[in-house]
């Protein structure tokens, strides 16, 4: 069994990467995504790592016959990288915040959500049916409670049937039946065949056409025909007076009447649920776009702390190089326990320099997730952009007056309250006696036979001698009204409630604001005074460096400034990026996301 390394060998294989990112680090001491120094990412000239393992087989041959078709480069195992100077040209992927919100919004079907990574309550896996996706304002509108749902209620409805019989009675009556015996078996056959249309009324009424035919054969000899067909032709229309009277109930609740007893959702309030639908679909779009740009400052703020790290540990190589050289000179701060504190420092920044590579992976992975990239495309992700440093100097009433104006959980809830006091109104209709005016005309017709023949009952029927009418009212009433008034009084409430939100989420929005405002003074005056104290921790370490050459100053005060001007780097990205996040989370706020990077929402039109 082979045993760990020798320390030396461990300390020359780092030793080799801190003196190559010490050429990374020359000039400014670290370098930005935007201007490298010469010489600092030359892919062709990185000598080839000693640790670097084969590629895993792909799963199918296909995969990897298609990339080598297409001239792309295989892919890259991430976890054998120490480096990001290992890594080829064609492996970086610049990013602008503009491409990766173009991607995130072209790709998601699925909107997930930042919050929800690695957590037990993941919807995506624990409640797949709560996830939101592109889809669901599709699926309201084409739900039960749709506007095509709502409209279907004043659908003409057709009805028809037919029935056939027989009756066998023994004679009871020698006047009707004659000379047939009283002990003879009196048989009637009976037929009849009907049909029907109802179409409810947008005023709350019902048409009718009623249309049917009965059939008697019989041999008395009192009956006109042998055969005898009876029929009519009826129209019906029934109007409420009172409760459920109008278009503007129906609109609201649908028709009622004995077809539909029950009221619903009518027109206007699925319009209202669908707009609601709408509004709720962009708040989680604004939601995307504010977690993907905040994870593109997290990654960006990544990579300049893997170069900071990386600056840090070529400067921990060459200082443990000038420690060798004074030993094999025997110059003073050369000894033993002066080496083994440069070694212990040299491995103390390549842990740190693997801490922050490893971190701009998970970020990176976290920016693919919610972007829906691949996970591995063979490429590194690299923000290019540069974050925005500028004080901003914002009006409060006029932030406020945007938010009010364009939270779209303000609209949302306007629109719930509209549908209440919609469905209130129409509740305290139902709370009104049934009062109904009906009406009917109607055509009759008899015959022997149904078409042709002597005497036709179809013939007969048009015959306007042969008609009859009807009109009238009809009066219903629960007394008491327990559940009407139930309903109203509870909907009464849910309005209450809705409005007292409102005033809630008003005030909630304000104190949102005011959080931002801090934010943004906090993280402005942070990255002021960063620069300032990286700019002071530098000089201090070219002070102290001048002096340890000179023999002026000890190696542990020459580590621990080195050490000060990585916090002091690492206090200003993070200032940096914290005050862009805010910058971001203000817009967010205001509800002015989508339109500040030029999105615009296909139904949004709905929701105005």
């Amino acid at each position: 069994m082979t045993g760990p390394p020798r320390p030396a060998t461990r300390v020359g294989n780092v030793v080799r990467g801190a003196m190559f990112l010490s050429l990374a680090a020359s000039g400014s001491g670290c370098f930005s995504p935007l201007s490298r120094p010469g010489g600092a990412w030359k892919f062709d000239e990185v000598e080839q790592a000693s640790y670097q393992e084969p590629l895993p087989p792909p799963l199918t041959d296909e995969p990897d016959v298609a990339l080598r078709s297409a001239g792309v480069a295989e892919p890259i195992r991430f976890s054998a990288v120490r480096r990001l100077e290992d890594l080829r040209a064609d492996q970086i992927r610049p990013l602008q915040i503009d491409d990766i919100l173009r991607i995130a919004l072209g790709r998601n079907a699925i909107i997930l959500d930042d919050r929800q990574f690695l957590s037990q309550g993941n919807a995506v896996l624990f409640n797949p049916a709560l996830v939101p996706s592109a889809l669901d304002t599709s699926i309201q509108a084409s739900s039960a409670g749709g506007e095509q749902a709502a409209l279907a209620a004043f659908d003409l409805q057709a009805s028809a049937g037919s029935q056939w019989g027989q009756n066998a009675l023994t004679r009871s009556n020698g006047f009707l039946t004659g000379s047939i015996p009283a002990t003879d078996i009196l048989v009637a056959e009976s037929g009849s065949l009907y049909g029907r249309l109802d179409k409810p009324l947008s005023g709350g009424g019902v048409a009718s056409l009623v249309h049917a035919w009965n059939y008697v054969p019989n041999s008395l000899p009192s009956q006109a025909f042998n055969s005898r067909y009876a029929g009519y032709l009826r129209g019906e229309l029934r109007q409420p007076l009172w409760a459920g009277r109008g278009r503007g109930f129906t609109e609201v609740a649908g028709p009622v009447s004995s077809i539909n007893p029950n009221p619903g959702r009518g027109v206007a309030i699925a319009r209202l649920d669908q707009n609601i639908s709408v509004a709720e679909f962009e708040t989680r779009v604004q939601l995307l776009m504010k977690q993907t740009i905040e994870a593109y400052w997290d990654l960006w703020l990544a990579h300049e702390t893997y170069r900071t790290q990386a600056a840090a540990l070529a400067s921990a190589g060459q200082l443990f190089q000038r420690v060798q050289s004074r030993a094999d000179v025997g110059l003073d701060g050369g000894d033993a326990a002066n080496r083994a504190y440069a070694e212990e420092n040299l491995f103390e920044w390549q842990r740190a320099v693997d801490n922050a590579l490893s971190n701009i992976l998970e970020v990176e992975n976290r920016l693919r997730r919610l972007t829906g990239l691949a996970l591995n495309d063979g490429q590194l992700l690299m923000p290019v952009d540069r974050p925005r440093l500028g004080q901003v100097i914002l009006d409060w009433d006029g932030v406020v007056n945007t938010a009010l104006l364009n939270r779209l959980e303000l609209r949302q809830q306007q629109l719930r309250i509209e549908s209440l006091s919609l469905q209130g109104l129409a509740a305290g209709s139902l709370a009104h006696p049934q009062f109904d005016a009906v009406a009917g005309a109607q055509l009759n017709g008899t015959g022997d036979e149904l078409i042709g023949g002597d005497s036709t009952a179809v013939s007969s029927l048009i015959d306007a001698d042969k008609a009859g009418w009807n009109v009238g009212f009809e009066f219903s009433m629960p007394l008491g009204f327990r559940l009407a008034k139930t309903r109203v009084q509870n909907l009464q409430l849910l309005l209450a409630k809705a409005r007292a939100t409102f005033e809630a989420q008003q005030s909630e929005i304000g104190h949102e604001l005011a959080h931002v405002f801090h934010e943004l003074d906090r993280t402005y005056a942070a990255v002021g005074t960063a620069a300032g104290r990286r700019d002071a921790a530098q000089r201090r370490f070219q002070a102290v460096e001048a002096d340890y050459d000179a023999g002026r100053s000890s190696l542990d005060l020459l580590l621990r400034t080195r050490v000060a001007v990585a916090e002091a780097e690492r206090a200003y990205q993070e200032g940096a990026a914290a005050y862009n996040k805010a910058l971001v989370d203000l817009a967010f706020r205001q509800g002015i996301l989508l339109r500040e990077n030029s999105v615009t929402i296909a139904d949004a039109s709905a929701v105005r």
